[in-house]
């Protein structure tokens, strides 16, 4: 259904009771005890991934100007994008700020992470992971680390094995990393 207003009529609409009424039904969105409204982007995806798996639309923002605006630490994860090619669900996210020691590896690993949770929800297989990255930088207080890292030769990569449930349902115990090896670990600061 189209809405279409003409210019006398749009000046008469309360935007509040429109916005209302337009998402009132809509089983993702809900009402916060504050009294403003949440969406619930990645169970939207997930829905929208069982419905219509070809979408282009599929995107969950991590951004929100308001919060970032007064948030020591606004997310770094600007957004992320899934599709499905060949039936595989494949994940592109989007990072503005790219701590290349710290925050790069983790949310390299959560965003497959959660790729491949979400593609076990519905019923596809895990495909690709991209990952953009706006501003890359290393901290000077990482340097000697990141050196450190990058003399280690690289070891055999583990299997990740989830519980086959749904996403909101998954707790720690059910996840389950096989074969993992790792080299000791080296220390960085988290800068703020």
């Amino acid at each position: 259904m189209k809405l279409y207003l003409r210019s006398r009529d749009a000046a008469s609409i309360n935007p509040g009771l429109f916005v209302a009424k337009a998402i009132q039904n809509h089983p993702h969105v809900r009402r916060e005890a504050g009294g403003s409204l949440s969406f619930d982007q990645i169970g939207w995806a997930i829905d929208e991934l069982k419905k219509n798996p070809n979408s282009r639309r599929i995107i969950i923002n991590a951004w929100h100007p308001a919060n970032a605006a007064i948030s020591k630490l606004p997310p770094c994860h600007a957004f992320w994008a899934l599709n499905v090619q060949d039936g595989k669900l494949n994940c592109h996210l989007t990072q503005r700020s790219a701590d290349i020691a710290i925050g790069v590896p983790f949310n390299l690993a959560c965003y497959a992470l959660l790729t491949q949770a979400i593609a076990g929800e519905v019923g596809l297989e895990p495909g690709e992971f991209a990952h953009t990255l706006i501003d890359a930088h290393i901290y000077v207080n990482h340097i000697d680390g990141v050196k450190e890292q990058l003399k280690r030769k690289p070891l055999p990569l583990p299997t990740l094995r989830i519980a086959k449930k749904p996403l909101d349902e998954l707790q720690f115990e059910d996840f389950e990393l096989v074969n993992y090896q790792c080299h000791e670990a080296i220390k960085f600061p988290v800068a703020v």
